[in-house]
């Protein structure tokens, strides 16, 4: 700042100097000693009971599986014979780390029930889950292209495309080869060993598959590119309600390949950028109903602000399901940018894409297969650069679902804007497309 002169300038005696230089320090030191500003603590999610996602029964043994409910909870399951179990009355199981209980020295044919709660901090959930089955011995016949299997009172799809396809979300696909809403009790079921339909073709129509994209997360603002967490929590749930199957990328990348067979209702959950909040926000909800997801992070992004994430929260979130893929180095727009010379403009989509995989690799161990554009841009160089580099697909932000013939390097994503309702939420679900074939 500069003020206006008052009469002749003259230039300040060496005590006034001194005495403004000692002034100054002074102010400096007081400021280095004023206590820093408390960082904002990180809400945590509320306790909760979980929700048990199957119940598998094998010869003398029950498997439970529910829904994680928060990183450092433990959890207690309750069981007896007794159809009116209370924690009180029943057999206590606590301490377990894992959501996942396998019951083991049971009587085939009893029915056994359970209660199971979280505990965190040393406080237990209230109003706890509940469930039940039967543990028998029933062998599945095999036959070249499906197995024979009776379903079990305690089974679900989950579990039957757990035990049989090794892949809970393949549920969808015994659902839709059996034409059932529900796994009925003691009916005769044929499981596929082997895609039955190859890029979802059906007499008059074909699949489409949509892939959903989201950026920040927040408690309390929502706006454009930024959705409330009770937001994202409801459309999770209208995907469960709904019969939508969520599935990892690699196997819808598979179907694009023509190697892997979907649910009918398949949709495929991405984030991109790397922002905090989708791990304080999202992935608590995700592991809650044990939906798989990607997330897209540009490397130059974790730990260069308060609001990115760090790699040790990528590390974390990568070895428990999170799929972390490339979203470039920088960000940058990877279209020639007005002045840029060819030569360097190739050199720059070189480091943009192979500085991000070495990262990854260097950071969490893991090879990279995919690319998200920034901005959703490309062009046919980009596209080329893309498979010299190695990716199997990229992805745009162009809104749309996808068929099984549509361009892997310009795979379509549908923001999911913080504005959304319910209604526009579902539009950018996709279905059976019958255009083409009328």
């Amino acid at each position: 700042m500069r003020l206006a002169a008052q009469g002749p300038s003259r230039r300040p005696s060496e005590s006034s100097r001194f005495v403004l230089l000692a002034a100054l320090l002074a102010a400096g030191a007081l400021a280095a000693c004023a206590p820093a500003k408390p960082p904002t603590p990180i809400p945590e999610e509320p306790l909760r009971a979980p929700i048990v996602r199957y119940v598998a029964a094998g010869d003398a043994q029950l498997e439970i599986v529910w829904r994680p409910t928060g990183p450092r909870d433990t959890y207690t399951v309750y069981w007896s014979t007794a159809p009116k179990l209370t924690q009180q009355t029943a057999t206590k199981v606590s301490g377990l780390a894992a959501p996942r209980y396998i019951h083991k020295g049971l009587t085939n044919g009893t029915q056994y029930y359970y209660l199971i709660t979280a505990v965190r901090n040393g406080q237990e959930s209230t109003d706890p889950a509940s469930t039940s089955g039967i543990p028998m011995k029933v062998a599945a016949r095999e036959f070249p292209k499906f197995y024979a299997a009776v379903a079990q009172p305690s089974d679900s799809f989950e579990s039957l495309a757990d035990q049989y396809l090794k892949d809970p979300q393949m549920g969808g696909i015994i659902q839709d080869f059996n034409d059932l809403d529900a796994v009925e009790p003691l009916r005769a079921l044929a499981i596929p060993r082997e895609p039955a339909i190859l890029g979802g073709l059906g007499v008059k129509s074909y699949q489409m598959v949509p892939v959903l994209t989201y950026h920040r997360f927040s408690l309390n603002t929502g706006n454009k590119m930024t959705v409330k967490v009770a937001s994202f929590a409801q459309q999770m749930r209208f995907l469960k309600d709904n019969g939508y199957w969520v599935v990892p990328l690699d196997t819808f990348v598979n179907f694009l390949d023509m190697k892997a067979q979907l649910p009918e209702k398949a949709v495929v959950i991405t984030a991109d950028d790397g922002w905090k909040s989708f791990y304080e926000y999202a992935y608590p909800i995700l592991k809650r109903y044990g939906y798989p997801a990607t997330l897209f992070v540009y490397t130059d992004f974790p730990e260069s602000d308060q609001l990115a994430l760090t790699w040790n929260q990528i590390r974390e979130m990568s070895a428990n399901g999170v799929d972390i893929q490339c979203h470039s180095k920088s960000h940058r727009n990877l279209r020639m940018q007005k002045g840029e010379a060819l030569q360097q403009y190739v050199a720059a989509l070189e480091t943009e894409m192979k500085t991000c995989q070495r990262m990854m690799k260097e950071k969490l161990g893991i090879t990279t297969k995919y690319l998200a554009y920034p901005y959703g841009a490309n062009n046919h160089l980009v596209v080329a650069m893309a498979r010299k580099a190695g990716f199997k697909a990229a992805f745009t932000v162009d809104r749309g679902s996808n068929p099984f013939f549509y361009n892997d390097y310009r795979i379509r994503r549908s923001m999911v804007y913080g504005e959304y309702d319910l209604k526009a939420f579902e539009r950018n679900l996709g279905g059976f497309d019958d255009k083409v074939l009328k």
